[in-house]
């Protein structure tokens, strides 16, 4: 009867102990936590930080997506936009993550969960139906940063709007370029 005790009680601690490992807290959640507390206490401009954090995820998202686009895309336009992403992108994030030092702004680790099964849900993809859904999830993606970008512009914090009408052309004719391969497919 003891050992029996002992052993569920060995079992709940495993489970519960290793329960908590495979839930990983949302890097994007803990960034702008971070920087809501930094607000709090007057240090960053919360809208700023909001927007900076939100376009990280998304260039470390589109990245990923164009290395696999590169990888896996079965039409020449595919894999050609994907190396686009890829270079582009990595630019974009590289003056991103420069911004964010000069503002004390804590970007986040890595992509949000959202992203992550986006991400995974896309790797799991093939052939033309890995086309359409890369081609897909890049409009919806482009169409909402130049949403965020426009709406950056008038931010207050000078530094943030000149960094988001500097690249607002860039996101754009990147939404553009995939309404067009959207279209031929």
């Amino acid at each position: 009867m003891k050992n029996t005790t002992h052993q569920w009680l060995l079992i709940l601690f495993i489970f519960f102990s290793f329960g908590g490992c495979s839930q990983r807290k949302d890097p994007v959640k803990k960034a702008s936590e971070v920087n809501e507390e930094k607000a709090d206490h007057d240090q960053i401009n919360e809208p700023a930080a909001d927007f900076i954090v939100s376009v990280a995820d998304a260039r470390m998202m589109d990245i990923y997506e164009g290395k696999l686009a590169a990888e896996k895309g079965t039409s020449s336009s595919i894999r050609a936009y994907g190396k686009l992403m890829v270079t582009d992108q990595t630019m974009l994030l590289s003056a991103l993550r420069s911004l964010a030092v000069k503002k004390n702004i804590t970007l986040p680790e890595g992509i949000s969960n959202k992203k992550e099964n986006g991400r995974d849900n896309l790797a799991e993809k093939s052939g033309k139906d890995f086309d359409k859904t890369f081609a897909k999830m890049m409009a919806i993606d482009h169409k909402r940063d130049v949403k965020l970008f426009k709406q950056a512009i008038d931010f207050e914090d000078f530094e943030v709007s000149q960094f988001a009408k500097k690249y607002l052309p860039t996101i754009q004719t990147h939404l553009d370029q995939i309404n067009t391969i959207c279209e031929k497919q």
